[in-house]
């Protein structure tokens, strides 16, 4: 049975958590070498596969000042700076989402960006006591329960999670 991406990386992340991790690495546990060749063969492409494999999508928001970039994603967002990062051009990261910055270029700015989240209630009350503006409260919708703040430089990141079930106003956090 073949496996799209996503099922893929589940069952990767499933083997190094709770079978590679725990195996000795000294190559004793005979599991080792075939739990390990599984991975490998999991997130290795199919070389007779004519579609090619995205890898991942990350935008590239335009800033017009680094430091009150920064000073957002970092210290409000809780996002981390790239150690390569520059006053012209860097990337922020938080988990496994990923947004660059571009100081003066790629773009005209004021971007709307989809992040997708474990909890969006949690980042939506951690957001608040960090003194983050929302710019749009918590709404359930069919395809999600998201959120929207904006950056200094009115780019628009919408942070959402699975939609709650049942009748949408009545379920939606106060």
């Amino acid at each position: 049975m073949a496996m799209n991406p996503d099922e893929q990386r589940r069952v990767k992340e499933m083997l190094d958590r709770d079978f590679i991790g725990n195996l000795g690495t000294d190559g004793t546990d005979p599991n080792f070498s075939a739990l390990l060749s599984l991975r490998t063969d999991l997130v290795m492409p199919d070389p007779n596969s004519s579609r090619v494999y995205f890898e991942n999508s990350q935008p590239i928001l335009r800033v017009e000042d680094m430091k009150a970039a920064l000073a957002f994603y970092v210290d409000k967002l809780g996002f981390q700076n790239a150690s390569w990062g520059t006053d012209e051009f860097t990337s922020v990261n938080r988990d496994r989402a990923g947004i660059y910055l571009c100081r003066g270029g790629q773009g005209r700015g004021a971007a709307w960006v989809w992040v997708g989240v474990e909890d969006a209630t949690r980042l939506h009350d951690e957001f608040v006591a960090r003194g983050v503006a929302i710019r749009m409260p918590l709404t359930n919708f069919s395809w999600a329960l998201e959120f929207h703040v904006e950056d200094p430089d009115g780019n628009v990141l919408r942070f959402g999670s699975e939609p709650l079930e049942g009748p949408r106003s009545d379920l939606l956090p106060r």
